[in-house]
């Protein structure tokens, strides 16, 4: 037979105890909405030296926007977000205007450029391999 056994066993190891401290929602919010420097990646284009800077939120949203009526067009999209996010490297020089989208778009396609599109879905973490079904 069993000793005298005690149903909670003093010893084990305190789950509670191991948590994180909880924050309260003010914390929460003020640890989301603590500011916070973009992530850049340096990238050579055509022998010049770029930054690519990761967008706000409303760059984004901004950039991915498409006119009442128009039809959605990654073309555009994709190089839009190449003249709002690319800056003459070490500077706050933005490289590129609205006015070069046509230029753009009619340049050949080339490595530098596919891989200059890659750098900045890295900074938007965007992961198309994952997200793209055959």
């Amino acid at each position: 037979m069993e000793a005298n056994m005690s149903k909670h066993d003093d010893t084990a190891p305190n789950d509670l105890a191991k948590a994180p401290p909880q924050l309260t929602a003010a914390q929460a919010r003020q640890k989301i909405l603590a500011g916070s420097e973009p992530n850049k990646v340096s990238h050579t284009f055509k022998g010049v030296s770029v930054e690519l800077r990761q967008p706000t939120i409303t760059q984004f949203l901004t950039t991915n926007q498409t006119a009442e009526g128009e039809e959605r067009n990654q073309a555009r999209v994709t190089i839009k977000m190449i003249i709002e996010y690319t800056y003459l490297e070490g500077t706050d020089d933005k490289l590129f205007e609205d006015a070069d989208l046509d230029a753009l778009l009619n340049m050949p396609m080339s490595g530098e450029f596919f891989e200059m599109i890659s750098k900045m879905n890295d900074l938007l973490d965007i992961k198309v391999d994952s997200k793209v079904k055959n």
